[in-house]
This record gives structure tokens, sequence and C-alpha cells, in this order.
């Protein structure tokens, strides 16, 4: 499965260092942090376009924005985990936003 890391702060580097111990390949997109060159996607729709699982590793109070900025690039096939938060307020947003053809 090829991965993208929505977010490169200190979740998004963390799981990217994870995942390149593990032996797996990833991009990551990120309007503020600096990403290495191997690892950088163009945009956001480019890292959505060439992967089947995104990780959402923004901030809990962006959360609503990126996904109403994902969901025109999305398809039903992809894997969308956003990281684990304690503060649940946000939650409401992915059951909001279902990924099928006919909400297009």
């Amino acid at each position: 499965m090829r991965i993208g890391i929505l977010g490169y702060g200190r979740f998004g580097r963390a799981l990217g260092a994870l995942l390149r111990e593990a032996g797996h390949s990833y991009q990551a997109w990120d309007p503020v942090s600096e990403i290495p060159v191997e690892h950088r996607a163009a945009g956001v729709r480019d890292l959505v376009e060439a992967h089947e699982g995104l990780v959402l590793a923004v901030p809990v109070p962006a959360l609503g924005d990126v996904l109403r900025g994902l969901r025109p690039h999305l398809r039903p096939e992809h894997l969308a985990p956003a990281r684990c938060w304690r503060n649940t307020s946000a939650s409401p947003f992915l059951t909001r936003a279902p990924i099928h053809s006919s909400d297009r």
C-alpha cells in the first residue's frame, strides 16, 4: 500500500520515521513544515491521487477544513485514518463526509 501523510509536524515526522525504519516508502505534504525532498509530495491533490492510504496528521482544530478540502479528491477505496485525539469534538466531521461517487 502506498502511504501518504498529510501534515508533517511531530506526529507526521515520527510516523514517517517509523515507516522508513519498517522498510515502507511514503510521501508527505504540509504547507508549513519542511519535508525531505525524497518524501515531499507536490501538493495535496498529488498526495491523494498517488496513495491508497492517507494519514491525517493535522491539529484537531484544522481537521474539518482538511476533510472538506480532501473530499473532492478522495476515492471510495481510500483508507484515511486520522490520528487519535482525546477531545472527540471533531469526530462529527468524519461521519458527515461519506465518500461515494454519488456524493460528488
